[in-house]
């Protein structure tokens, strides 16, 4: 029975420790080494409301002003590939999925990367309002396919969330970043990465309770034999 009890627990909180793993972008203010890419990412949070999550190394909006968690603003790419810096905070598929695997600490291929421009009127996969001064707005697939991960792109940078659970409509802001002047920029366009639908994963409470109640379970079925013996 301990032996059991042991094995049990230990892979309870090995998988409890496994839990959410995740680093923060925001995690120190030198440039993100990932392949032959660096990219310089700044914590532009403004808002007093926005909590920060430290055991998923984000920002959260108390106030609902955007969907999901800030990971921080990519202000700069440089990428010396081809022995030749280039700089640039575009958004490409590649840098999202680069930083996405970083923050997820695993090699993070994704699904889908769906990009939908400010001046676009129809889009096969997206929806997209924005409020006059096309500083906010919102965001929705067309259909029920759920978002992971999305980036808001305004002037030279563009800001990354998080969304856990994944969400097929959310809340977007300019609020986390900045144009040449210094100011809060309108939305350039706004991209997402559907999905993977993973298996929903216990929390690690949820999984040393019912470790636990399985001991419970075990204990009682075993004692429950020993009478029954005693009694034959």
């Amino acid at each position: 029975m301990k032996k059991w009890t042991t094995a049990l627990l230990c892979l309870i909180l090995c998988g409890a420790g496994n839990q959410a793993l995740a680093t923060s972008l925001l995690s120190s203010t030198d440039p993100i080494h990932i392949g032959n890419t660096l990219y310089t990412i700044t914590d532009q949070h403004r808002a007093s409301s926005d909590a920060w999550l430290s055991n998923l190394h984000g920002y959260r909006a108390d106030d609902g002003a955007f969907s999901g968690l800030y990971l921080g603003t990519v202000t700069g790419i440089t990428n010396d590939k081809k022995k030749r810096l280039k700089t640039s905070a575009n958004d490409a598929p590649e840098d999202i999925l680069n930083l996405i695997g970083y923050f997820l600490e695993e090699n993070y291929e994704g699904e889908d990367i769906e990009k939908m421009n400010r001046e676009d009127t129809s889009h096969d996969f997206l929806n997209l309002t924005y409020t006059t001064d096309d500083k906010s707005g919102r965001w929705s697939t067309k259909g029920s396919q759920g978002v992971d991960f999305y980036t808001v792109k305004g002037g030279n940078e563009f800001a990354l969330y998080y969304l856990d659970p994944a969400s097929n409509n959310g809340q977007w802001i300019t609020d986390h970043l900045l144009n040449g002047g210094g100011n809060i920029p309108g939305i350039s366009h706004l991209s997402v990465v559907t999905a993977t639908s993973p298996s929903p994963v216990p929390e690690p409470a949820s999984l040393i309770l019912l470790g636990l109640g399985i001991i419970a379970m075990t204990g009682w079925v075993k004692k429950g034999r020993k009478k029954r013996t005693v009694a034959t």
